[in-house]
């Protein structure tokens, strides 16, 4: 029964990962068609980006208050969003179909790494010596990706720190590295390293039987 139970849950979540994997290569490829055909393609002043921002709000303009919690005071120090405008120009268009053709790769490859190592979890194979691969390629997307993702927030940020002006308000730039995401990382490393430490147990014992 518990070998049914296992089965199961691999079966379920490799279905739900080609679910993922196809959803995504739908998005890549659409993204793709955008991309090539940015130049060209007419706005018509209905073309509108969205980017991540940072603000910093003036205390002097929007003050913060919570009666039910008793006298006190209370600051936004730091608000993060999404800044929508006009494209302007087709051009523009490059950057972020870019930027999101690289993620949707990134994603890609992690879903097929992910793919692969329940296949054969389902097969019944968990020590097998390509699961080592599997999980190590996992945990370096997801170490590469935040840095990744901090760049593009980053340069995101800047673009509306140099060309955008608000009352009250004051947008800023600042490199947020989320560590979590890389120990995150780390942690599948060292899971890689226990399937490699159980696929050479397993392969002694092989030889020894």
């Amino acid at each position: 029964m518990r070998a049914v139970g296992r089965w199961s849950l691999s079966s379920f979540l490799s279905g739900v990962l080609t679910m993922a994997s196809v959803a995504v290569a739908i998005a890549l490829v659409l993204a793709m068609l955008v991309l090539v055909a940015s130049p060209w393609i007419d706005l018509g002043g209905n073309g509108r980006l969205g980017i991540p921002v940072a603000l910093q709000i003036d205390e002097q303009a929007l003050h913060v208050g919570a009666p039910s919690l008793g006298p006190g005071t209370a600051k936004l120090t730091k608000v993060t969003g999404t800044l929508e405008f006009t494209a302007p120009s087709r051009r523009s268009l490059i950057a972020p179909m870019l930027t999101l053709v690289i993620m949707l790769l990134l994603a890609s490859w992690a879903l097929q790494q992910l793919r692969g190592l329940f296949r054969t979890l389902r097969n019944g194979e968990v020590f097998a010596p390509e699961n080592v691969r599997h999980v190590q390629r996992v945990g370096w997307a997801v170490i590469l990706a935040e840095p990744a993702r901090a760049l593009i927030t980053y340069s995101a940020q800047t673009f509306a720190q140099s060309h955008f002006i608000g009352d009250g308000i004051r947008f800023v730039a600042k490199f947020d590295l989320n560590l979590g995401t890389i120990v995150a990382g780390l942690a599948i490393l060292v899971i890689a390293e226990v399937f490699r430490a159980g696929t050479r147990l397993d392969e002694d014992q092989s030889l020894t039987i």
